[in-house]
């Protein structure tokens, strides 16, 4: 990747660019406190539907499902339509 830099000229916002997609991921909390009924139901929800949405992207708010994607950027584009008061979980499911 940056042998093929050589020579180039980047632009501050290429270089922006760039510097977030190659730093360290970086995890973020929503604010929202759960309940533990909260919790519990979006864990038996994974447990049940692991295997229908495995690989794939899930936004669950309180144990039911809300969107799917097969890439966090379908799951976000599927929840700018689904606001909802509640933040939602997200989950990769493996």
């Amino acid at each position: 990747m940056v042998g093929g830099l050589k020579g180039r000229d980047l632009d501050s916002k290429q270089l922006s660019n760039m510097i977030e997609v190659f730093s360290p991921p970086k995890v973020s909390r929503s604010g929202r406190k759960l309940a533990a009924a909260d919790i519990k139901s979006n864990r038996q929800w994974c447990a049940a539907n692991a295997a229908e949405y495995q690989g794939r992207w899930v936004a669950l708010v309180d144990g039911e499902l809300l969107a799917v994607g097969y890439t966090l950027v379908e799951l976000r584009a599927h929840l700018r339509d689904k606001m909802t008061e509640a933040a939602p979980l997200i989950q990769r499911m493996h």
